[in-house]
């Protein structure tokens, strides 16, 4: 069934943008549209004391007052937030008449633009939008993708928004500058950002650039696994195994906690051993073959193995493998680290928490 709507992201820095109403769905808008840099001018009779204020310190335009259609004159987007369905009408007819586009907020008829539900990872910006046929589903859709959607994911693009001029010359051709950007999303880039070291993440990144042939060292995640309800596993557990390019399993692991992992993935099962509670050596050379081809891994171990992921994240610091651990839930008490290596931290994602806005509503 074809779409009545397309979706667009339009860029509204220094254009002006008309709101007329002044109550709290008009401010619900306003403040959505200050953060695109918009010009915004609001009408009404009178205004919540947050959109006085903000009208005093001089980030939006204040009309006291009735919509009259003059008001159009030079505005890029309407938005029509008032509880008057007579007001909301003349607003769309006036746009109509102007070729100019209006969002009239909870009446999707008159709406020739929709305001979507947002996952914002600046510059990253997701959008979802039922046309306004049902915005509590988009709602939803964007509540599940906002847990999925990677946090890190904005601090990477706007990496690579800085560099996209050298990328560019560098990689001229299409196949390799995927190869490229396939590589900065599975490499160490990530998890650096993930444990707040952004110093380190920049010099990955170069370095990754630097490698005509992308040809790097992957890494390695430990996650104690639950033994009962995969449910446990935290977002940056979960993200992990969806970039794990091989998963590590003990045989009494949750077939549910498997399920989690990429399909493509390979899982590779081991014995633990009973005295230093390690993988198999077998399995331990087998894990280095693998991150040294530049792909990822991660190793579930039981819980009541805690001790020996110390010991693997001992193991591959020693051979040059970058290495993070996880807990299998937050809140929930995990041994101590030992102090770390002199050559490289063990580090835990789970403590690293990135600004996030994310807009509810769909209008």
């Amino acid at each position: 069934m074809p779409s009545n709507v397309f979706p667009l992201f339009i860029r509204l820095a220094g254009k002006r943008v008309l709101v007329v109403g002044g109550g709290e769905i008009a401010e619900r808008k306003i403040r959505l549209l200050l953060r695109s840099g918009a010009c915004i001018t609001a009408i009404a009779r009178s205004f919540t004391p947050t959109l006085a204020r903000l009208g005093l310190a001089g980030d939006i335009t204040l009309l006291h007052g009735s919509f009259e259609s003059s008001q159009l004159q030079e505005v890029w987007l309407v938005i029509a937030a008032t509880n008057d369905p007579t007001v909301n009408q003349a607003v769309a007819q006036a746009c109509a008449e102007r070729h100019l586009y209006v969002n009239v907020v909870d009446d999707a008829q008159l709406s020739t633009a929709h305001i979507p539900a947002i996952v914002d990872r600046s510059p990253l910006m997701i959008g979802i939008s039922s046309s306004g046929s049902a915005p509590m589903f988009a709602r939803a859709v964007r509540e599940r993708i906002e847990a999925l959607t990677d946090p890190a994911l904005g601090p990477l693009t706007r990496m690579a928004q800085q560099h996209r001029a050298d990328i560019a010359h560098r990689f001229p051709d299409l196949a390799k500058r995927r190869a490229l950007y396939e590589a900065l999303l599975r490499g160490p880039v990530m998890p650096l950002l993930h444990a707040g070291r952004n110093s380190d993440a920049e010099q990955a990144f170069l370095a990754t650039l630097d490698q005509g042939n992308l040809s790097q060292r992957g890494q390695a995640c430990t996650i104690l696994a639950p033994a009962d309800d995969p449910g446990e596993l935290t977002l940056n557990g979960l993200r992990a195994l969806n970039q794990a390019d091989t998963v590590y399993h003990t045989s009494c692991c949750h077939p549910g906690l498997l399920e989690l992992a990429r399909r493509d993935a390979t899982r590779v099962v081991f014995q633990l051993s009973e005295s230093t509670t390690l993988p198999d050596d077998a399995t331990l050379q087998s894990m280095l073959d693998v991150t040294r081809h530049g792909q990822s891994i991660v190793t579930l171990l039981p819980a009541a193995a805690a001790h020996g992921s110390h010991r693997l994240a001992d193991f591959f610091i020693r051979h040059g493998i970058e290495h993070f651990q996880l807990p299998h839930a937050a809140g929930r008490h995990t041994p101590t680290p030992r102090p770390p290596s002199q050559h490289a931290p063990v580090h835990p994602p789970e403590q690293v928490r990135f600004p996030s806005t994310a807009v509810t509503g769909e209008a």
